[in-house]
């Protein structure tokens, strides 16, 4: 059975059984009559199949070759439909090949344990001791006494929780390692980084100011990248109105295991911006972001001068 055939049966059966639950409709409250479409369109349906359609054209070939050669399209006709038939049902069970393999995909796989790491080699140290004493068992199997085995009991291994850490270990610096500078934004917020490493290098600036510049560039891609995770537009900033997130950054920074005088750069670094060209927040929205960073700021203040103080008395 075709496609075709199948599709059309199965519209059939739909449209019997949607007649038979109407009648059953019908049927609960017969005054007034209930009318529907769906008894219009049975009408017309069945005077469409009940009245015969247009004779086929007959072809009329007088020659026999005129007549093989129709033969022989018919066949090849009879084989594509075959063909294209099974096609179809290939492509439905690789459809749902494909859907078995995308949920198995989604599902978490299991991590491998400590434990199972240590049962592994241990097993694999075992093995030779094991032969051993199975060949001194067989040779002196009549003169040794059998005792009972005691399996020794396992102690159970307690798993350390990892807590994962709120700021990734690619924010917290390593000089010219830093895998910040590797990441590329959109091309205007690279425009602008571009004029922000430009104008604090300076006219004739030195190795040691490019690197300045550089790392500077660096510490606002982290804060960017910070505040538009899950966003899926950057190139019009508006990602950064995220007071809950910004509240936040200074205490990512001091979880990450940077030092207070860095997690205090990091924030003074995005405070000495310029106004951006593609950036379509209020002024209203820039003054709350700038507050908010300013507050971050002031809530580092203290540790900053207990850092400062503690720095100073280790010196001296």
């Amino acid at each position: 059975m075709s496609v075709s055939e199948q599709a059309s049966m199965m519209a059939g059966a739909r449209r019997q059984a949607t007649r038979k639950l109407l009648a059953d409709l019908q049927a609960t409250d017969p005054d007034p009559p209930m009318a529907s479409t769906l008894a219009l369109e049975d009408d017309v349906f069945e005077e469409i199949q009940d009245s015969p359609g247009p004779p086929s054209p007959e072809y009329n070939c007088g020659d026999e070759r005129c007549w093989e050669q129709r033969r022989i399209y018919t066949v090849e006709l009879d084989k594509l439909r075959q063909q294209r038939d099974s096609l179809l049902q290939d492509i439905g069970v690789l459809r749902s090949k494909l859907q078995l393999h995308e949920r198995r995909s989604k599902t978490p796989k299991r991590r491998s344990t400590p434990t199972d790491h240590a049962t592994g080699q241990k097993e694999h140290v075992e093995e030779p001791k094991q032969l051993q004493q199975q060949t001194e068992e067989q040779q002196w199997q009549e003169e040794e006494v059998k005792q009972p085995k005691v399996t020794p009991v396992k102690r159970p291994f307690k798993q350390a929780k990892y807590s994962p850490k709120s700021f990734g270990p690619w924010s917290s610096g390593q000089g010219r390692g830093n895998r910040m500078r590797l990441i590329m934004l959109p091309a205007s917020m690279e425009e602008y980084l571009q004029t922000y490493k430009a104008f604090h290098e300076g006219l004739d600036p030195t190795p040691k100011m490019r690197e300045n510049a550089l790392s500077k560039v660096s510490r606002v891609k982290t804060f960017l990248l910070y505040m538009g995770h899950s966003h899926s537009r950057l190139s019009d900033w508006l990602f950064l109105d995220d007071l809950p997130r910004i509240r936040g950054w200074s205490r990512s920074v001091v979880i990450s295991g940077m030092k207070i005088t860095t997690a205090e750069f990091y924030l003074k670094n995005f405070l000495e911006s310029t106004p951006l060209r593609t950036c379509r927040l209020t002024k209203v929205q820039l003054k709350a972001i700038h507050q908010k960073l300013t507050m971050g700021i002031k809530t580092l203040q203290r540790r900053v001068t207990v850092h400062q103080m503690a720095t100073k008395s280790a010196l001296y």
